[in-house]
């Protein structure tokens, strides 16, 4: 379950961890912690797909990439790293909150707008790699 809370009060989203776990979370192997850089990337690569082609939600799509940067590894290790999928995983992370209050704040929505081009820009940049591996 995703709780976003703020000013305006709580909503809870709930998220089917069984299905994400069997869609990408198996992947990474008996402990996700130990997983290496290539995978925790090819499969954020294939949830932005999912999202990109109706398959997950955005909620969906947000708590993978909240798990990957902040459950399995810690943000400065993927901040180390020589790529950018550190700052994609954050941005993609906060999705849900900027999805469930943009409804009618324009500053939220232009920002929902922003960090989603980012990760698309990302996706574009990044998903011939993983159909090499």
């Amino acid at each position: 379950m995703t709780i976003i809370w703020d000013e305006k009060g709580t909503i809870e989203i709930k998220i089917n961890k069984e299905k994400l776990q069997k869609r990408y979370y198996s992947q990474l192997g008996d402990d996700p912690r130990q997983a290496e850089f290539a995978a925790y990337k090819k499969i954020f690569l294939q949830a932005v797909n999912d999202f990109l082609t109706g398959k997950i939600s955005v909620h969906e799509l947000a708590t993978v990439a909240g798990d990957i940067y902040y459950s399995f590894r810690r943000p400065f290790w993927f901040d180390q790293q020589k790529d950018q999928l550190g700052l994609v995983l954050s941005l993609a992370a906060d999705l849900s909150f900027y999805a469930a209050r943009g409804e009618n704040n324009s500053a939220i929505k232009k920002r929902y707008r922003e960090f989603l081009e980012r990760i698309k820009e990302y996706f574009r940049q990044n998903v011939g790699e993983t159909k090499k591996s």
